[in-house]
């Protein structure tokens, strides 16, 4: 049992990381095959010279050439003689190319199932959060949102110098960065000024990928002691953004939820990005 408990385990390591072990595979191989070229080249050289010879020795019995430096091997000639001191390297050259391209499959399949799953999941998203609304009203759905927002802030709560700082500079507040919920010190002016830049951007047929814009709001973040705190995504920050043909403008004027910061009176902001992006896998 031991020892299939860790067959099985091992197999779920190898599946889970396949792209990443067929692309190291891939690029060492490649390298590898290089240094094998190299290294087939003296004997490449010995058989093209033995067939030369070969060739001089042919041409030498009807007494026209008898020089090996007279000859001249043809194209065909020359792959046959060297064949056998390459026909290794090209073997490594196709395995290391195919683990690459193996990768990359592997790598497609996984992006379009992802896509798949985000597409059908916020789709039921969207329709469950339409038919709540209209069975609770605005009102209430605003209340919900609101706690779900105290909830993530409790989930995510600032540091202390984040409070300390926003306590006394007060046209300062702290917000949770959108999707990463990653507490941040900045002016809401100044936070409004980012979205409304980026619909700027929009508007003229620019795409807004969800690095970008927490790029944008790490430049107008305020160092508390411990950094800016907005930090890219690195997962998924490249795969989420706005199109205006496909997403619209967001919604500058409803862009917080409030909060408060846990055991204080101090607001916390969360960022509702409610034009929602559009995932894809081969940006």
């Amino acid at each position: 049992m031991a020892v299939n408990e860790i067959l099985q385990s091992g197999t779920k390591v190898l599946v889970k990381h396949s792209p990443k072990i067929l692309t190291a595979l891939g690029i060492s191989g490649m390298f590898g095959t290089i240094i094998w070229a190299i290294k087939q080249k003296d004997d490449a050289d010995l058989r093209i010279k033995n067939a030369k010879a070969e060739k001089a020795a042919d041409r030498s019995e009807d007494g026209s050439v008898t020089n090996i430096d007279d000859i001249t091997l043809t194209p065909i000639e020359t792959v046959k003689a060297v064949i056998p001191a390459y026909w290794g390297v090209g073997l490594s050259f196709a395995l290391s190319a195919a683990a690459i391209i193996g990768s990359d499959y592997i790598s497609d399949k996984r992006q379009v199932a992802l896509s798949a799953a985000y597409t059908i999941a916020d789709m039921s998203l969207k329709e469950f959060q339409k038919k709540t609304e209209e069975v609770v009203g605005e009102k209430k759905m605003s209340f919900i949102n609101q706690k779900v927002a105290q909830d993530q802030v409790d989930k995510n709560p600032p540091d202390k110098k984040a409070v300390e700082y926003v306590g006394i500079n007060t046209q300062y507040s702290i917000f949770l960065a959108p999707y990463t919920n990653v507490p941040f010190v900045a002016k809401i002016d100044d936070v409004k000024a980012v979205f409304n830049r980026i619909n700027s951007r929009l508007n003229y047929g620019d795409q807004v990928s969800l690095n970008e814009i927490l790029a944008d709001l790490n430049e107008i973040a305020v160092d508390t002691g411990n950094g800016r705190g907005v930090t890219e995504n690195r997962d998924i920050g490249d795969m989420f953004y706005w199109d205006i043909n496909e997403s619209g403008l967001i919604n500058v004027d409803n862009l917080v939820d409030a909060a408060l910061v846990p055991d204080t009176e101090i607001p916390c902001l969360k960022i509702n990005l409610h034009a929602d992006p559009i995932f894809h896998s081969y940006r």
